[in-house]
């Protein structure tokens, strides 16, 4: 009977043991979550302000601990964040290898046709434009947009996003009829969502009028960048890189209709903001140097705009490599 007694106790012990390691377990697995979280959200304030090495800093600690706790969702999440970083950084490959790594895991998790799922295609998306693979892009954009429409209907935001990145596609291949289609649809949903002073309606604005702009109707084109200018200025504040970005479109319509002055008014503007917020050797500074340097030979002082020229691309070589689009332009204009 002793035996018996003392069998049970061993067994209570051992249950009582197993019970408070198994606590201890979840506890420290717990208490690493929210460590993880905590990396996660000071990753996302470094990117908002445009710190990418930094940012990449906490996300990979943050990786590593939901890997470690198979927190699948959460490791996509990261890798997603961790590719938007390297793409910041113009490492587009290191971008693609992440935004795929996300996806594959998306996939697994949600199957083919979940809104997480649709959100890594755009993202894939996006990096395939930057390395000038257009038709590649269009096909991630659409599977996105597919996806979309099926989740919200026809009238959602995200369903407007994704016409808009895919008239981005047909600006680039010269298609303007079809971008300005997908534009517009976009536009409108986008206007009855948000109403007319949110910043995607400025985004909207300003490809439009890129398009307007290279159909050669230079008035229409800066109705939209001022309209977009008006809306960037109180949302982001005046010395903002979207802010310059629209000084930077302005300046070159306004360099077109031969008014050279103002014309470098704005783009100096727009170049002081650039330098200030990315440094000197990023390609948005590259991009000011480039409008500055046509300016100055519709001036006819070509010289000195060979050496704005040599300056963008100096950078853009740096950055972006040899055979891209935009170094090939910059030869052009030289």
């Amino acid at each position: 009977m002793r035996f018996f007694k003392f069998l049970f106790s061993i067994k209570i012990v051992f249950l009582i043991l197993c019970l408070i390691s198994g606590g201890t377990i979840h506890a420290q697995s717990t208490q690493d979550t929210i460590i993880a979280a905590r990396y996660y959200s000071k990753g996302e304030e470094w990117l908002v302000d445009r710190k990418q090495d930094s940012a990449l800093v906490y996300f990979e600690k943050a990786l590593a601990i939901y890997k470690q706790s198979n927190t699948q969702q959460r490791v996509a999440d990261c890798s997603d964040k961790i590719s938007k970083a390297h793409q910041a950084n113009y490492n587009f490959d290191q971008a693609m290898v992440y935004a795929k790594k996300a996806l594959a895991i998306r996939l697994k998790i949600f199957g083919d046709n979940h809104p997480q799922v649709a959100y890594s295609y755009n993202s894939i998306g996006h990096i395939l434009k930057q390395q000038d693979q257009y038709e590649e892009a269009m096909e991630y954009y659409q599977k996105a947009s597919v996806i979309q429409r099926d989740a919200f209907g026809d009238k959602d935001h995200r369903v407007a996003d994704c016409y808009h990145n895919i008239g981005t596609v047909h600006h680039v291949l010269a298609q303007y009829d079809q971008a300005m289609e997908q534009y517009n649809k976009g536009l409108t949903i986008r206007i009855n969502t948000f109403g007319d002073k949110h910043q995607k309606i400025a985004d909207s604005y300003i490809d439009i009028g890129t398009t307007h702009y290279h159909l050669g109707k230079y008035n229409v084109a800066l109705e939209n960048y001022q309209s977009a200018l008006a809306i960037r200025t109180p949302v982001f504040g005046k010395n903002s890189p979207e802010a310059a970005f629209c000084y930077n479109h302005i300046g070159n319509i306004l360099a077109y209709q031969d008014k050279h002055d103002n014309a470098l008014e704005n783009q100096e503007k727009a170049l002081a903001i650039m330098t200030d917020v990315f440094g000197k050797h990023h390609p948005n500074v590259a991009l000011c140097y480039e409008s500055i340097g046509v300016i100055y030979r519709y001036k006819g002082k070509h010289d000195t705009a060979l050496q704005f020229f040599n300056k963008a691309l100096a950078i853009l070589i740096e950055k972006q490599g040899e055979k891209h689009v935009t170094v090939a332009d910059i030869y052009i204009l030289r």
